[in-house]
C-alpha cells in the first residue's frame, strides 16, 4: 500500500474524461465526477470515485449517453 496522494482536481479531470468516454454530456460529466470527489473529501470513500463505472464495454449501458436528468427541486 502508499500514501501517494491525487489533487482534488486531477481527480476531478480523471473522473469527467471516465464518464465523457461513455457519452455523457460534458457539463453533465463533470458534475457527476465533482459530486464523487467531494465524497472522497468528506471521508465517504464508498460514495466516492470507486463509484466510477468500470471501463468495461459490457457495462456501458448503465449510462445512457446524452442523458438528460430532470433537475430535483
Amino acid at each position: 500500500m502508499t500514501d501517494e496522494r491525487i489533487s482534488p482536481d486531477r481527480l476531478r479531470a480523471f473522473a469527467t474524461a471516465a464518464y465523457a468516454t461513455t457519452g455523457m454530456l460534458e457539463d453533465r460529466a463533470a458534475l457527476c465526477a465533482d459530486t464523487l470527489v467531494q465524497a472522497d473529501l468528506w471521508g465517504h470513500q464508498s460514495h466516492g470515485v470507486m463509484r466510477l463505472p468500470p471501463s468495461d464495454p459490457g457495462c456501458t449501458g448503465r449510462i445512457r449517453p446524452g442523458n438528460a436528468a430532470a433537475p430535483v427541486t
